[in-house]
Protein backbone atom coordinates (compact mmCIF):
# COMPACT_ATOMS: atom_id res chain seq x y z
CA UNK A 1 0.00 0.00 0.00
CA UNK A 2 1.24 3.47 -0.86
CA UNK A 3 2.41 5.55 2.15
CA UNK A 4 0.33 8.49 0.88
CA UNK A 5 -2.80 6.35 1.26
CA UNK A 6 -1.87 5.47 4.85
CA UNK A 7 -0.99 8.92 6.16
CA UNK A 8 -3.01 11.14 3.82
CA UNK A 9 -1.44 12.76 0.80
CA UNK A 10 -2.20 16.32 1.99
CA UNK A 11 -0.14 15.99 5.18
CA UNK A 12 3.18 17.73 4.74
CA UNK A 13 5.79 18.87 7.22
CA UNK A 14 5.16 22.46 6.09
CA UNK A 15 1.51 22.11 7.08
CA UNK A 16 2.41 20.58 10.43
CA UNK A 17 4.90 23.36 11.17
CA UNK A 18 2.22 25.93 10.38
CA UNK A 19 -0.30 24.26 12.70
CA UNK A 20 2.05 23.49 15.58
CA UNK A 21 1.68 25.55 18.77
CA UNK A 22 3.37 25.29 22.18
CA UNK A 23 1.68 23.18 24.84
CA UNK A 24 -0.66 25.16 27.10
CA UNK A 25 -2.40 24.13 30.33
CA UNK A 26 -4.73 25.93 32.75
CA UNK A 27 -5.21 25.28 36.47
CA UNK A 28 -7.74 27.06 38.69
CA UNK A 29 -6.83 27.69 42.32
CA UNK A 30 -8.48 29.45 45.23
CA UNK A 31 -5.97 31.91 46.62
CA UNK A 32 -7.93 32.86 49.76
CA UNK A 33 -6.74 30.10 52.05
CA UNK A 34 -8.55 31.55 55.08
CA UNK A 35 -11.87 30.50 53.57
CA UNK A 36 -10.91 26.85 53.97
CA UNK A 37 -11.49 27.14 57.72
CA UNK A 38 -14.97 28.56 57.10
CA UNK A 39 -15.70 25.68 54.72
CA UNK A 40 -14.44 23.08 57.19
CA UNK A 41 -16.59 24.53 59.98
CA UNK A 42 -19.69 24.73 57.75
CA UNK A 43 -19.22 21.08 56.75
CA UNK A 44 -18.81 20.10 60.41
CA UNK A 45 -22.14 21.75 61.24
CA UNK A 46 -23.78 20.03 58.26
CA UNK A 47 -22.43 16.62 59.30
CA UNK A 48 -23.75 17.16 62.83
CA UNK A 49 -27.18 18.17 61.52
CA UNK A 50 -27.31 15.12 59.26
CA UNK A 51 -26.47 12.83 62.17
CA UNK A 52 -29.24 14.40 64.28
CA UNK A 53 -31.71 14.07 61.44
CA UNK A 54 -30.81 10.41 60.90
CA UNK A 55 -31.12 9.60 64.61
CA UNK A 56 -34.52 11.30 64.72
CA UNK A 57 -35.70 9.36 61.69
CA UNK A 58 -34.55 6.07 63.19
CA UNK A 59 -36.47 6.82 66.41
CA UNK A 60 -39.55 7.89 64.40
CA UNK A 61 -39.46 11.41 65.83
CA UNK A 62 -40.64 13.99 63.30
CA UNK A 63 -39.09 17.34 64.22
CA UNK A 64 -38.16 18.82 60.84
CA UNK A 65 -34.80 18.25 59.22
CA UNK A 66 -32.78 19.39 62.26
CA UNK A 67 -31.23 22.23 60.28
CA UNK A 68 -29.83 20.05 57.50
CA UNK A 69 -31.05 22.31 54.69
CA UNK A 70 -29.79 25.51 56.33
CA UNK A 71 -26.44 23.89 57.05
CA UNK A 72 -26.15 22.69 53.46
CA UNK A 73 -26.95 26.18 52.18
CA UNK A 74 -24.25 27.56 54.48
CA UNK A 75 -21.70 25.16 52.95
CA UNK A 76 -22.72 26.26 49.46
CA UNK A 77 -22.43 29.91 50.47
CA UNK A 78 -18.83 29.40 51.59
CA UNK A 79 -18.08 27.43 48.44
CA UNK A 80 -19.39 30.34 46.35
CA UNK A 81 -17.14 32.71 48.26
CA UNK A 82 -14.21 30.42 47.51
CA UNK A 83 -15.19 30.36 43.83
CA UNK A 84 -15.11 34.17 43.82
CA UNK A 85 -11.46 33.98 44.88
CA UNK A 86 -10.55 31.19 42.45
CA UNK A 87 -8.50 32.30 39.45
CA UNK A 88 -7.13 30.61 36.33
CA UNK A 89 -3.38 30.32 35.83
CA UNK A 90 -2.43 29.68 32.21
CA UNK A 91 0.90 28.03 31.45
CA UNK A 92 2.71 27.76 28.13
CA UNK A 93 5.92 26.01 27.12
CA UNK A 94 8.59 28.70 26.70
CA UNK A 95 11.13 28.99 23.90
CA UNK A 96 13.74 26.26 24.18
CA UNK A 97 11.50 24.69 26.80
CA UNK A 98 13.42 21.48 27.47
CA UNK A 99 16.86 23.12 27.43
CA UNK A 100 15.61 25.92 29.66
CA UNK A 101 14.05 23.45 32.10
CA UNK A 102 17.19 21.33 32.34
CA UNK A 103 19.26 24.47 32.90
CA UNK A 104 16.90 25.53 35.69
CA UNK A 105 17.11 22.11 37.34
CA UNK A 106 20.90 22.30 37.20
CA UNK A 107 20.90 25.77 38.79
CA UNK A 108 18.49 24.71 41.52
CA UNK A 109 20.16 21.35 42.29
CA UNK A 110 22.21 22.66 45.18
CA UNK A 111 20.90 20.41 47.95
CA UNK A 112 22.25 17.15 49.30
CA UNK A 113 22.77 14.15 47.06
CA UNK A 114 19.80 11.80 46.60
CA UNK A 115 20.67 8.25 47.55
CA UNK A 116 19.35 5.07 45.98
CA UNK A 117 18.25 1.91 47.74
CA UNK A 118 21.87 0.78 47.85
CA UNK A 119 22.81 3.89 49.79
CA UNK A 120 24.88 5.26 46.90
CA UNK A 121 24.22 8.61 45.17
CA UNK A 122 21.80 8.38 42.23
CA UNK A 123 23.44 9.57 39.02
CA UNK A 124 21.84 11.78 36.41
CA UNK A 125 22.19 11.42 32.62
CA UNK A 126 25.03 13.93 32.74
CA UNK A 127 27.06 11.59 34.94
CA UNK A 128 26.79 13.76 38.04
CA UNK A 129 24.93 12.92 41.28
CA UNK A 130 21.29 13.98 41.46
CA UNK A 131 20.79 16.57 44.17
CA UNK A 132 17.75 17.93 45.96
CA UNK A 133 16.32 21.08 44.40
CA UNK A 134 16.40 24.43 46.16
CA UNK A 135 12.70 25.31 46.01
CA UNK A 136 13.51 28.99 46.52
CA UNK A 137 15.20 28.91 43.12
CA UNK A 138 13.24 26.22 41.29
CA UNK A 139 9.64 27.22 42.08
CA UNK A 140 9.64 30.97 41.34
CA UNK A 141 11.85 30.63 38.26
CA UNK A 142 9.71 27.84 36.81
CA UNK A 143 6.46 29.73 37.44
CA UNK A 144 7.84 32.96 35.97
CA UNK A 145 9.14 31.16 32.86
CA UNK A 146 5.92 29.30 32.07
CA UNK A 147 2.93 31.24 33.47
CA UNK A 148 1.64 33.56 30.75
CA UNK A 149 -1.58 34.69 32.45
CA UNK A 150 -1.07 36.28 34.83
CA UNK A 151 2.47 37.12 33.79
CA UNK A 152 4.93 37.41 36.65
CA UNK A 153 8.58 38.13 37.23
CA UNK A 154 10.74 35.81 39.29
CA UNK A 155 10.50 38.18 42.25
CA UNK A 156 6.72 38.43 41.91
CA UNK A 157 6.45 34.64 41.73
CA UNK A 158 8.62 34.34 44.85
CA UNK A 159 6.45 36.91 46.68
CA UNK A 160 3.22 35.18 45.60
CA UNK A 161 4.40 31.77 46.80
CA UNK A 162 5.59 33.22 50.11
CA UNK A 163 2.27 34.99 50.66
CA UNK A 164 0.20 31.93 49.70
CA UNK A 165 1.91 29.50 52.11
CA UNK A 166 -0.11 26.60 50.71
CA UNK A 167 2.02 23.67 49.64
CA UNK A 168 -0.86 21.79 47.98
CA UNK A 169 -1.80 24.75 45.77
CA UNK A 170 1.83 25.54 45.00
CA UNK A 171 2.41 21.91 44.04
CA UNK A 172 -0.52 22.03 41.60
CA UNK A 173 0.90 25.16 39.97
CA UNK A 174 4.43 23.76 39.81
CA UNK A 175 3.28 20.41 38.42
CA UNK A 176 1.34 22.18 35.68
CA UNK A 177 4.31 24.42 34.92
CA UNK A 178 6.57 21.38 34.66
CA UNK A 179 4.03 19.61 32.43
CA UNK A 180 4.23 22.34 29.80
CA UNK A 181 8.00 22.58 30.14
CA UNK A 182 8.68 18.89 29.46
CA UNK A 183 5.36 17.23 28.70
CA UNK A 184 3.72 15.97 25.53
CA UNK A 185 0.23 16.75 24.27
CA UNK A 186 -2.25 14.30 22.83
CA UNK A 187 -6.00 14.29 22.31
CA UNK A 188 -7.19 13.74 25.88
CA UNK A 189 -10.18 11.64 26.87
CA UNK A 190 -12.62 13.39 29.18
CA UNK A 191 -14.63 10.93 31.26
CA UNK A 192 -16.71 13.83 32.60
CA UNK A 193 -17.67 14.99 29.12
CA UNK A 194 -18.38 11.42 28.03
CA UNK A 195 -20.73 10.85 30.96
CA UNK A 196 -22.42 14.21 30.38
CA UNK A 197 -23.08 13.58 26.68
CA UNK A 198 -23.89 9.90 27.00
CA UNK A 199 -24.96 9.18 30.58
CA UNK A 200 -25.13 5.57 31.63
CA UNK A 201 -28.54 4.06 30.96
CA UNK A 202 -30.44 2.66 33.94
CA UNK A 203 -30.65 -1.09 34.19
CA UNK A 204 -33.99 -2.54 33.06
CA UNK A 205 -36.31 -3.57 35.88
CA UNK A 206 -36.07 -7.16 36.95
CA UNK A 207 -38.67 -9.52 35.58
CA UNK A 208 -41.42 -10.13 38.16
CA UNK A 209 -41.42 -13.66 39.51
CA UNK A 210 -43.87 -15.92 37.71
CA UNK A 211 -46.76 -17.29 39.70
CA UNK A 212 -46.71 -21.03 40.08
CA UNK A 213 -49.29 -22.73 37.92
Amino acid sequence: MNDANIFGGDITIERLIAEATPLERVVHVCIDGALQADFDEAERVLAKARRSSKEAAESSVAEGDHGVRDAALAVEAVRERMEAHTYPFKFRAPEGHRTAFLALVKRAATGKEILGEDGKPMMGPDGFPIRELDVNIYVPELLAATCVAPEMTIEQAREFVAKLRNDVTIERLVNTAKAVAVGAVDVPFSRLASLSLDPPKPSPPAEPPTEPA
